[in-house]
C-alpha cells in the first residue's frame, strides 16, 4: 500500500475533539445522576430542576407560575423541552415506563397540583458539559471543607451577640470554566411584589405562539383595551408577537439573565453524641451571577432553636451572619476567611 501523506489538522481540530469528549462524558454522567435522584427521593434536585434536559422553556414557565420543571408527575423534568418543544407529547415516562400525567400533552389529563416552589428566579444549565464542569470546581470546594477546622462556625445577631454552631450547610459559588462562558440561562420577575397570576395554559400558548411564528391576531383573536399587554398585541397583530426570547420576556415582565457563576448547596448530617460529621451531600446546584466564594449556612434544628430562645437569643436563623470564623469542636484549630458579599 501507498502511503498517504496527513496534514497537521491544528490545535482548533485538538479543541473540537476534546469538547466532543467532554460532551460524552457529561451526558453520560448528567443521566446517571438524574436517575439516582430520582430513585433516592430525598429531596435533592440538582438535575430534575434545573438540568439541561428541562430546556429554557420550563424555567421560563417557573419565573412566571412557580411550577417547578421536576414534580411527582415528571420528576426528571422531561415535560417542556423532550415532551412537547422537541419531539412532541409522550405520555410514557422514560424512567420507568409508567403512565404518567403530561401537563404539555393537550390529549391528557394534567396534574391536579402541579409542583410549585417560591423564588422569583429560575434557571437551568444550559448543556450538560455547563453542569458537569461546575460541578466539579464545587466538588474541588467542598472536599477543603471536611478538616477539623472546619466542624463549627461563628455567626454573630445585628445586637453583636455571637454563637457557634456545627457546619452542616455551605453555599458554594463557583466561576465559570473561563472567562465569558455562561453555565446557563435564567429569568427573574422585575416587580417581584406586583407580579400578576398567570396560568400555566396561557404560558404554554405563549411560548407555542413563540416556537410557531404566530402573529398577534393568531395567538388572540379577540381582544380590547382590558387584555393582558393590549398594546403590544395590538402592534403586532399581523406580523409574530413574539419574534424573540426578549420578547416573551418583555411579555411577561421578566429579566433575562446571563449566569455567569453556579450556586452549590450541600448539607452533611452532625451528630452530637460523637461530635462528628458524615459526608457532605449535593442538595441543589443552579446557575448563578453571584461572586464566587463559599459560606456556611445556619441550618438548625428545632431543638437548637429552642436552646437560642433559652438563651435570650432570637430564632430566626435569617438574623444571624457568618464573621468568617471556622473552628473545631474544641475551639482550636481555627481559621479565618473574608465572607462573600451575597451573604
Amino acid at each position: 500500500m501507498r502511503p498517504v501523506a496527513t496534514k497537521n489538522w491544528g490545535p482548533q481540530y485538538k479543541d473540537l475533539s476534546n469538547l466532543i469528549g467532554l460532551k460524552s462524558v457529561a451526558t453520560r454522567d448528567n443521566e446517571a445522576r438524574l436517575k439516582a435522584e430520582v430513585a433516592a427521593h430525598d429531596g435533592s434536585h440538582a438535575y430534575g430542576r434545573h438540568g439541561a434536559q428541562t430546556g429554557w422553556e420550563a424555567q421560563l414557565i417557573r419565573a412566571v407560575t412557580q411550577i417547578t420543571p421536576d414534580h411527582a408527575a415528571d420528576p426528571m423534568g422531561l415535560n417542556a423541552t423532550i415532551r412537547r418543544w422537541n419531539g412532541g407529547a409522550m405520555a410514557y415516562s422514560d424512567h420507568d415506563g409508567s403512565t404518567i400525567f403530561d401537563i404539555f400533552n393537550d390529549h391528557g389529563n394534567p396534574p391536579v397540583n402541579p409542583g410549585t416552589a417560591a423564588g422569583t428566579t429560575a434557571g437551568g444549565f444550559m448543556t450538560p458539559e455547563a453542569h458537569f464542569l461546575a460541578r466539579a470546581r464545587g466538588e474541588a470546594v467542598v472536599a477543603g471543607l471536611t478538616g477539623p477546622e472546619h466542624y463549627a462556625a461563628t455567626y454573630a445577631f445585628k445586637t453583636g451577640k455571637r454563637m457557634r454552631a456545627p457546619i452542616n450547610s455551605v453555599h458554594i459559588v463557583v466561576g465559570p470554566p473561563r472567562p465569558g462562558a455562561p453555565y446557563g440561562l435564567g429569568f427573574a420577575r422585575k416587580d417581584p411584589r406586583n407580579y400578576p397570576r398567570h396560568s400555566l395554559e396561557f404560558v404554554r400558548k405563549c411560548i407555542d405562539g413563540f416556537h410557531d411564528r404566530k402573529t398577534g391576531d393568531q395567538l388572540f383573536p379577540n381582544v380590547s383595551a382590558a387584555t393582558y399587554k393590549f398594546n403590544m398585541i395590538a402592534l403586532r397583530r399581523k406580523r409574530p408577537l413574539f419574534e424573540s426570547i426578549d420578547d416573551l420576556c418583555a411579555f411577561f415582565d421578566l429579566d433575562l439573565l446571563w449566569q455567569g457563576s453556579c450556586s452549590l448547596i450541600y448539607r452533611r448530617q452532625h451528630d452530637p453524641a460523637t461530635h462528628s460529621h458524615g459526608g457532605w451531600r449535593l442538595i441543589t446546584m443552579f446557575p448563578d451571577d453571584l461572586e464566587p466564594g463559599w459560606a456556611p449556612s445556619l441550618w438548625l434544628s428545632d431543638a437548637n432553636k429552642a436552646r437560642l430562645v433559652a438563651n435570650g437569643m432570637n430564632r430566626n436563623v435569617n438574623d444571624y451572619r457568618w464573621t468568617g470564623h471556622t473552628s473545631a469542636m474544641a475551639g482550636n484549630p481555627r481559621r479565618r476567611y473574608t465572607p462573600p458579599n451575597w451573604i
